[in-house]
């Protein structure tokens, strides 16, 4: 497997403290000169000309217009790169783009002058145009550097809305909770508007733990004047960033979905996004004009449906973006540049909130608990992933189990220790008797109902105590005594014409086998001979069971097996016997080939 690159080292963009602008490039020293404070006050007035909307209705303005514009504008702040003084610095963006490698430019916002120009649009210049074609600009806000815990299997959004009776924030977050519910392994937590209560977890996430906070309302002015209604009265309006501290915690990124929350204004504390940027998460991301609704919507949307699939909260915002830009509305509320994304670090960019799902053939998305069993007996998994592996899985304490399997926890650990995982070598594919499991859940389907499932496979509700298994089955409104009464599992009854052999555990699992004809072998798979057309197991495995013979059994007629190889044969609850020559079978015998590749009769 190659080895992931490096991440580009970043353009740090600094205006009158000192620093002047620095380059930094992988393996080579820095590349430094100045950039005027004179240079940006002059490109700031014609690059706002170029984006500003017209006033009144756009009956007539159109996307291609605006980002003609765009482009234009993002040529102007590349310009800014020419003068002789940043000739050093010029000649190594030239270095940069021969490389082919991605630009990441971090503005210092602690500068006004830099904190007011939109140089997202870098991002429009169209490529070959300028060494800065391309450009993903951060920016970057002094702030404790992010402690960030390892990815969850689940992300709560914590949703807090100023005015719940206002008609359109009331839609927008109908549209966000619409979105989350969409989207499995994301758990919308709506906030009481005057933010009482302690912040209790739920829905399984810790203080701690993953979570996003976002914020609607309609401006920063309304914001900064609503009304929290706390044990002694309203108080201040100075109290709402401190009354959102508590429900902050744990929060890795933070969404103000507030018009002109991110506007520049000469103090960062003045605008909601930059105030939460200083002491808060370690990504802030926010609007710095005002806000259409559509796109609020829009850039919500493929927000968290990025970070649902496990990517970074840049790639995410860059995603938001792109939404942003097919929504085409042609005004600057609306552009895909008007959302700023605020960094501590320009690492924190890299932060991933949830894991990526972990993807079945066959199955469904599922829920948290879920997710995170199935990721845990994956990560055991060598050369195939059964059912033993989810059973092993269970012996973990660090796993989180639901209550009524979390006290079923001995029980399944008991059984797991009778069928562990066979180690094979290759890609740990998912056995035939998983993927019909798979078959049977329904998308979202919690770690209870994957028990359940785990309880209806016929192999394992043999070796099941009836006991466990009726509660593993009770409904999810039995108390957790197992009431419901055990069905049996019962085998099809023999063919006339054949004999059906289901393979139980081992990598080929639930596979089934027929012999329909007198004469017909079932052996082991010999990669010399590979055009046998007789019925054989381990397939393509360079692993396979060598104490299996490549003519282990054939069928004699109705019922009757001829053994040529080692084998036992396990009929009711006794233990298996061995077994040779011509044997009568019926259904429910188990044949135990070799060193323990077992076929059920059915």
């Amino acid at each position: 497997m190659a080895r992931p690159s490096p991440p580009p080292a970043p353009v740090v963009l600094t205006v009158g403290a000192g620093r002047g602008v620095v380059l930094g490039l992988p393996g080579a020293a820095p590349a430094t000169g100045e950039l005027a404070e004179e240079a940006i006050a002059a490109v700031a007035a014609r690059v706002e000309g170029l984006v500003r909307a017209p006033a009144g209705l756009l009956l007539s303005a159109s996307d291609l217009d605006a980002a003609a514009r765009e482009r234009q504008a993002g040529e102007v702040l590349a310009a800014l790169f020419d003068p002789p003084a940043l000739r050093e610095v010029r000649d190594a963006l030239v270095a940069w783009a021969a490389r082919g490698q991605p630009l990441h430019l971090v503005v210092d916002a602690r500068t006004p002058a830099a904190r007011a120009l939109p140089w997202e649009l870098l991002l429009a210049i169209p490529p070959g145009r300028s060494p800065l074609a391309a450009t993903r600009v951060l920016r970057l806000q002094a702030a404790p550097p992010p402690v960030a815990p390892p990815p969850s299997e689940g992300l709560e959004l914590r949703l807090w809305v100023a005015d719940p009776a206002d008609p359109v924030s009331a839609r927008v977050a109908a549209a966000l909770e619409a979105t989350v519910a969409g989207l499995v392994g994301l758990r919308l937590r709506r906030l009481p508007s005057d933010l009482s209560g302690p912040p209790a977890p739920a829905g399984g996430v810790d203080r701690g733990g993953p979570a996003v906070l976002h914020l609607l309302t309609h401006g920063a002015g309304a914001l900064d004047r609503v009304g929290l209604a706390g044990p002694g009265g309203p108080r201040a309006a100075d109290t709402v960033a401190r009354a959102l501290q508590p429900w902050s915690a744990g929060a890795l990124l933070a969404v103000t979905d507030v018009c002109g929350g991110a506007a520049a204004t000469t103090d960062p504390a003045d605008a909601p996004t930059w105030r939460l940027a200083m002491g808060g998460p370690p990504v802030v991301v926010g609007p710095r004009t005002r806000w259409a609704a559509e796109a609020s919507v829009a850039f919500s949307a493929a927000l968290y449906g990025a970070l649902a699939r496990g990517e970074a909260v840049g790639e995410a915002v860059e995603a938001g973006r792109l939404a942003l830009r097919g929504l085409a509305i042609p005004h600057e509320s609306g552009r895909w540049w008007t959302p700023l994304a605020i960094v501590s670090t320009p690492l924190a960019a890299g932060l991933r909130l949830a894991r990526p799902p972990l993807s079945l053939p066959g199955w469904p998305a599922s829920a948290p608990d879920a997710a995170a069993w199935l990721r845990a007996a994956a990560d055991r998994a060598r050369g195939y992933l059964g059912v033993e592996h989810l059973l092993a899985a269970c012996t973990d304490p660090a796993l989180s189990l639901p209550p009524r399997l979390a006290a079923l926890r001995p029980a399944l650990a008991e059984l797991a220790a009778r069928v562990p995982p066979a180690p094979h070598a290759g890609p740990a594919e998912p056995t035939p008797r998983l993927r019909g499991l798979g078959a049977e859940l329904a998308p979202g389907f919690d770690a209870v109902d994957l028990a359940r499932q785990l309880a209806c496979v016929p192999w394992l509700a043999a070796l099941l105590d009836p006991a466990v298994r009726a509660r593993l089955l009770a409904p999810p409104e039995d108390d957790g005594r197992g009431t419901l009464p055990l069905e049996p599992v019962e085998a099809p009854p023999l063919s006339a014409e054949g004999l059906v052999l289901e393979v139980e555990a081992g990598p080929e699992d639930g596979r089934l086998l027929a012999l329909r004809a007198p004469g017909e072998v079932l052996g082991r798979w010999d990669p010399g001979q590979p055009d046998v057309r007789d019925l054989r197991l381990y397939v393509d495995r360079a692993d396979a069971d060598r104490t299996l013979s490549r003519q282990h059994l054939s069928l004699e007629g109705p019922g009757l097996l001829r053994l040529r190889g080692a084998t036992r044969l396990q009929r009711g609850p006794g233990p298996a016997q061995p077994a040779q020559g011509v044997v009568a079978v019926q259904a429910g015998d188990l044949l135990v080939l070799g060193a323990g590749t077992r076929l059920r009769v059915r």
